[in-house]
């Protein structure tokens, strides 16, 4: 199915939320740490969003979390720029990290069955990508893998 970019599935239930709570254990590929960019970008479209916190496992070696810990560093340099400071960003590594999970300050808890990694692989052979495939650049048009989503309202004194 396709019609389903971040901003449809997530943006009303983000509008409002000043802190941003992201588990999401599996960030060692590339197109992983490209979709967290993506979520990231609809909360700077947003705009409401104050603090980003993530949580994820470190790498399976030590090559992936020394990649996976300076890929974050980039993020996290670019979104506190002394010039734009657009939102601060926590993170941390817990190797013990499974579910995949949204949680706002605006109350909602979000369940990610699959995480942010949903859609599926347009350039399936890396010797012959396509950058022109539909889908590519806007994540609405491409087809989504099978997953599910949970969408629940917490009572505000939790």
């Amino acid at each position: 199915d396709i019609g389903y970019g971040y901003d449809d599935l997530f943006g009303d239930y983000l509008k409002g939320a000043t802190i941003v709570k992201l588990e999401e254990p599996y960030l060692t590929s590339n197109f992983q740490i490209t979709n967290l960019v993506r979520f990231i970008e609809l909360l700077v479209k947003i705009g409401d969003c104050k603090l980003f916190q993530l949580v994820t496992k470190p790498g399976e070696t030590p090559e992936d979390s020394a990649t996976l810990s300076d890929n974050l560093r980039r993020i996290k340099e670019t979104l506190n720029d002394n010039e734009t400071n657009i939102m601060s960003f926590e993170y941390e590594f817990d190797s013990q990290s499974h579910d995949r999970f949204i949680r706002t300050s605006n109350n909602w808890d979000i369940t990610l069955g699959r995480g942010l990694h949903f859609y599926q692989n347009l350039n399936a052979n890396k010797d012959q990508r396509n950058y022109f495939l539909m889908g590519t650049y806007d994540l609405s048009l491409r087809p989504c893998l099978k997953a599910r989503f949970t969408f629940m309202k917490r009572d505000a004194k939790e």
